[in-house]
């Protein structure tokens, strides 16, 4: 667990900083063992612990020993006679941690502003040269790579918004064929899949004209077969199987063969940043299945992910069934049974 920021005011970082760099024991289990909320340090001062920071170094109505700290001033660049704010808790409060609170929202604000600003000039460059092989007569393979870049674009996009919580961002319906998305995505994953001698098997098919946001399942389809292809160990298959579970709501299972990855681990495996024991074997930041859970809550989307036992191997695979939605993005078919969870 990370350990909690130290906040002193600036002009008396002294007191504790210099007792920390020295190594001081008692400084040292203090803060180690400081409870929640207000109290008061071995050296006289006032410390406030909250779930994010520890605040030390203050004068705190109820919270002081101003006998204890004259006798450490006075060791001090300040000196002895230095006269220190003291605050009541609910000014402390006010002042202190809600500024510190203010500060740290406003450095994610800049992260993120940053953020925007590098996928904006991805997103600018792909598109420039887009626009460039355009002005091309390309062939089929040329194409397949222009739709390569395009779902670059796009799945910038969509991390873009789905990341930052864009209000704004609203579901455009329109009509999609599950299998035709599936074949599309299996071409551009082509090469990645040979790098690993890894061939894609395909069961069932799907005649469904669902209504959904197609952008969005591309990117939720193009995260689940990819990361299919990441954790496939090499020469395998990775089985895709289509089927119409009704007429307004199709049904896709994605199966690879995964030895690492684990059936306690699978409630986390959609959480932000998890990527489990097998993370250390590839590439990557562990949002792929963050975002690809919030185009699933987003369009209707249920979902089962499990681990079996197959021919003396193990294969994690995950279904979903994806369901047409009206023109404002909300379910059209409703299921009877209830919803599937992990």
């Amino acid at each position: 667990m990370e350990e909690s920021m130290v906040i002193s005011p600036s002009k008396l970082n002294y007191f504790c900083e210099k007792r920390m760099n020295e190594k001081n024991e008692t400084c040292f289990n203090y803060q180690k063992n400081m409870p929640l909320g207000f109290s008061t340090c071995p050296y006289g001062f006032s410390c406030y612990k909250n779930t994010s920071n520890k605040f030390c170094s203050y004068k705190i109505k109820g919270y002081f020993n101003e006998q204890k700290i004259r006798g450490h001033q006075k060791n001090s660049p300040l000196g002895a006679n230095y006269n220190m704010t003291v605050f009541t808790t609910d000014d402390f409060l006010e002042y202190c941690v809600k500024e510190d609170l203010k500060k740290t929202y406003s450095a994610i604000l800049e992260k993120h502003e940053i953020y925007r600003s590098t996928i904006h000039d991805i997103k600018s460059a792909i598109r420039s040269m887009g626009d460039i092989f355009l002005e091309i007569n390309l062939d089929n393979e040329q194409k397949d790579i222009m739709d390569g870049y395009d779902l670059i674009r796009t799945r910038l996009d969509y991390h873009d918004r789905i990341l930052m919580d864009d209000k704004q961002f609203a579901t455009v319906i329109n009509k999609i064929r599950v299998h035709k998305l599936i074949k599309k995505l299996t071409i551009l994953l082509s090469y990645k899949a040979g790098t690993k001698n890894i061939e894609f098997e395909y069961c069932g098919w799907t005649n469904n004209e669902l209504f959904s946001d197609s952008k969005a399942v591309f990117i939720l389809l193009f995260i689940l077969i990819e990361n299919a292809v990441k954790y496939s160990p090499k020469d395998e298959k990775i089985i895709i199987s289509m089927n119409d579970k009704t007429k307004q709501c199709s049904t896709i299972l994605i199966e690879n063969v995964c030895g690492l990855l684990k059936a306690d681990e699978l409630p986390f495996i959609f959480d932000d940043g998890y990527r489990g024991e097998n993370g250390d074997n590839c590439s990557g930041n562990g949002i792929g299945l963050m975002v690809a859970k919030k185009i699933m809550n987003k369009l209707h989307i249920d979902y089962q992910v499990d681990i079996s036992r197959k021919l003396n191997k193990s294969y994690f695979s995950i279904k979903i069934d994806i369901p047409s939605l009206n023109k404002d993005g909300t379910i059209f078919y409703k299921k009877e049974h209830q919803k599937i969870s992990v």
